[in-house]
């Protein structure tokens, strides 16, 4: 792990996002992955968990100073909206097929490379800082790697005593490079554990999900803008921003409206089509819509699960 990544992010082959075949569209026309807020995920108690696992973890006695700190930190923090996207490391797996895709409806199971970051979606300029400005100050998101989810009380307390020791590397470099004008980079690096510590409580979940083999992508924004969008599910209405590739700046790949031209392309590297009567027959069109929107090269698969 290096002194930037906490939680460490998940260094493994593809990871598999679970989905229908209007999410499966969705991404390959407009290169987009969708990451939602809590109140639209399946688990209504998605979120809380991390929280209570926050209130109830007991740091040594000699970080415990340490980490009340950038626990205070982490309730003062003015971030306030939270999205999540999710994948697992299974790429064919019955009770994702279950739980995430509207089997007995045909679902899809979307590989993508983990390696290549991504940011929020946005199509209009940041506000560009001209002497302090607190629009300019507050216009700033951050995404995350993709991260294993930690699941059960032993799993996130041992996450959470990796903190200190992790940020205290952290803040004492950025204290190092401390000019004689300028020392928002240790600013910055609180900052840093302050999300990070953040980021725990949206990875955590209880063990009895264990299965799922859960990966997720994390990410925050200090205020809200046009960038997060809304949908309706059968939770209600959905808030979510749209993740892409592409250069970032401030945590946003931006697009020039003007040129009107698209987001680049999704690491995508598989699809598999879920169990269904019809999934044989789905492949020709699958294939398709990938080589219609520039992704040469993904392998098409049906799922070996056999469901009734």
């Amino acid at each position: 792990m290096t002194t930037e990544d906490f939680p460490p992010p998940y260094t493994g082959s593809d990871v598999y996002h679970y989905t229908d075949a209007g999410g499966l569209i969705g991404m390959v026309e407009n290169h987009t992955l969708r990451a939602t807020d809590s109140s639209g995920m399946n688990d209504p108690r998605e979120g809380l968990y991390g929280e209570e696992r926050l209130d109830l973890y007991q740091p040594s006695s000699e970080d415990r100073e340490t980490f009340e700190h950038h626990r205070w930190r982490t309730g003062m923090n003015l971030v306030n909206e939270v999205f999540v996207a999710c994948a697992s490391t299974e790429r064919d797996d019955v009770s994702q097929w279950m739980r995430y895709t509207p089997w007995p409806d045909v679902g899809y199971s979307i590989g993508l490379a983990p390696g290549t970051p991504l940011g929020i979606a946005r199509q209009y300029p940041l506000v560009e800082q001209k002497g302090p400005s607190m629009a300019a100050l507050f216009d700033v998101a951050r995404t995350s790697r993709w991260s294993a989810v930690i699941y059960g009380p032993q799993q996130f307390n041992e996450a959470a005593a990796r903190l200190v020791p992790w940020g205290d590397a952290l803040v004492d470099r950025a204290r190092q490079q401390v000019t004689s004008d300028d020392d928002s980079c240790v600013q910055e690096a609180e900052d840093s554990v302050t999300t990070s510590l953040s980021d725990l409580t949206r990875l955590a979940k209880d063990a009895g999900f264990a299965s799922e083999k859960e990966v997720r992508i994390v990410s925050s924004v200090v205020t809200p803008g046009k960038y997060i969008q809304s949908r309706a599910s059968r939770y209600g209405v959905v808030r979510y921003v749209e993740l892409v590739a592409g250069e970032q700046k401030r945590g946003f790949v931006m697009r020039d409206e003007k040129k009107n031209d698209s987001w680049k392309r999704l690491p995508i590297t598989s699809v598999t089509i879920g169990p269904s009567p019809y999934a044989e027959r789905g492949v020709r069109a699958v294939r398709g819509l990938l080589l219609e929107n520039g992704y040469d090269g993904v392998s098409v698969h049906v799922s070996d699960c056999q469901m009734r």
